[in-house]
């Protein structure tokens, strides 16, 4: 089976943000990419012949730091996502063991 998984970026779901990660997201010199973000969600919810999952809302329940820039995680966010990913993907694996 294929998976897709939208990652999580700055400035995506309902986060409480860290001072630093406020910090990031005011920064003129780079424009915050999750400006573009809606295109990428509207281009998952069209892919019909894969497993696709939205992780844009998985830090919405942390206020510690996740983020060290716009799309990469310190550990805790590395750990957080793969525990995401594990929870989506499982299923698919057991099922496949047992065939």
């Amino acid at each position: 089976s294929t998976y897709i998984f939208l990652q999580p970026i700055l400035g995506t779901g309902d986060k409480k943000l860290s001072n630093f990660e406020k910090e990031l997201l005011d920064d003129p010199t780079v424009p915050p990419l999750s400006n573009f973000y809606h295109l990428m969600e509207k281009e998952l919810s069209n892919i019909t012949n894969c497993n696709t999952h939205d992780l844009s809302r998985t830090f919405d329940n942390y206020s510690i730091p996740i983020y060290f820039d716009y799309g990469h995680t310190f550990i805790d966010g590395n750990q957080i996502i793969a525990n995401n990913i594990y929870e989506r993907i499982l299923p698919t694996v057991l099922e496949d063991l047992s065939n």
